[in-house]
């Protein structure tokens, strides 16, 4: 999964200055850990409960910043309750976690920017 989202990656932000983040830690974890520089990765949680990948003191920097968002869909839209938290999503193709030579989950990545909560 972090060999596909690095191919997308480099083609969406060829700096890196993106923020990466999923909706749950599960998945923040797996990539801070397996994409090749290690990035911060943050955690937006939406629909469930906090945890330390969402506690981050970055969170007012999240909210300025276009953001590389994992959600585990294989559609090309975020359903519509999560699209609504965003000012604009962009769609940057699929990737998948692999396991045992299977598929084991299909994610989607976005390019987005969060909407600044009151």
């Amino acid at each position: 999964m972090a060999g596909d989202i690095q191919s997308l990656r480099q083609t969406i932000d060829p700096t890196h200055s993106m923020p990466v983040c999923a909706n749950r830690y599960q998945e923040a974890a797996l990539l801070e850990f397996y994409l090749p520089d290690h990035p911060k990765t943050f955690s937006l949680n939406i629909g469930s409960r906090e945890n330390h990948y969402s506690l981050a003191e970055n969170k007012k920097y999240l909210l300025m910043k276009n953001l590389l968002f994992i959600y585990p869909t294989r559609d090309t839209l975020l359903p519509p309750g999560i699209a609504a938290r965003f000012e604009r999503v962009r769609y940057g193709g699929a990737v998948f976690l692999w396991q045992d030579k299977r598929t084991n989950n299909s994610y989607s990545l976005f390019s987005l920017v969060l909407k600044k909560q009151p």
